[in-house]
């Protein structure tokens, strides 16, 4: 990935996805921008699971 991708970390819990992002942002083979985002049951298309 390059500096003008986005990796967007969801999740519903706020502590682990901040703790994700955080960790993604700092890995030294990140180029890309990291986001996160938490999740709410009422988010409009954003409230089904990914496959794990």
């Amino acid at each position: 990935m390059n500096r003008d991708d986005l990796v967007q970390l969801t999740g519903r819990s706020r502590q682990r996805v901040t703790d994700a992002a955080h960790e993604v942002a700092q890995a030294l083979s990140t180029r890309a921008r990291v986001e996160d985002e938490v999740l709410r049951s009422s988010t409009p298309g954003r409230s089904r699971c990914a496959s794990w």
